[in-house]
């Protein structure tokens, strides 16, 4: 018995792994042109898991979407999940390695609250899902001055992400109406759910010293 295989059969799986090897190399960088990821930030030690939903899981109802990734290695819960304009959607709440996939919880569901920041106010804040495709940002002084149309940006976190990045836009803003001194500001993400098709998990690599 040998472990030796003849030499023709074994240049053939070579030219096979060597075409597979290019396939996937001609994917990475359609993904990377698609995302313009090398073009629009200066990203450090950040690589990205790509992947595409799964159109039947996005339900707006339920605020969550389910993706496959060709393979969960690398993935983690609490990691940013990006979308093709470069905005973040969510975070990676549940992983299947047994079946390569993974549950996303959109930055609208209402257990999402991440930190961020209003285009032209120093402050950091905390935004909320809302449940009905919109989010929530509250603690902010009516005496700060809020329009319709600003950019909201998810703040850069250590591990998870090394850039601010934008998240949506206000919707709307008015007084609380048990606290009229703090805004209740409405978020439109910067994403529209039935167009998210292809999308990139963002993944830190912490430079070893």
């Amino acid at each position: 018995m040998t472990d030796t295989i003849p030499r023709s059969q074994y240049e053939e799986l070579q030219i096979r792994y060597d075409n597979l090897d290019q396939t996937l190399q001609q994917e990475r960088k359609e993904f990377d042109r698609l995302f313009g990821l090398y073009n629009d930030f200066p990203w450090e030690n950040v690589e990205f898991i790509y992947g595409y939903v799964i159109r039947a899981t996005a339900d707006p109802s339920q605020n969550e979407l389910t993706i496959d990734c060709r393979g969960t290695y690398g993935l983690q819960t609490g990691q940013y999940v990006m979308a093709r304009n470069n905005s973040i959607i969510g975070t990676i709440s549940d992983i299947f390695p047994q079946i390569g996939k993974a549950k996303v919880k959109l930055i609208t569901n209402t257990d999402s609250k991440i930190p961020v920041q209003i285009a032209g106010i120093n402050q950091m804040l905390q935004m909320q899902g809302n449940g009905d495709n919109t989010a929530k940002i509250s603690m902010v002084s009516t005496k700060t001055e809020i329009r319709k149309g600003l950019d909201v940006y998810i703040l850069r976190q250590a591990g998870f992400l090394d850039a601010n990045m934008k998240v949506g836009t206000i919707l709307d803003f008015k007084p609380n109406d048990k606290q009229p001194l703090i805004w209740d500001i409405t978020v439109k993400p910067a994403w529209e759910l039935e167009e998210i098709d292809e999308i990139a998990v963002i993944v830190i690599n912490t430079p070893i010293e």
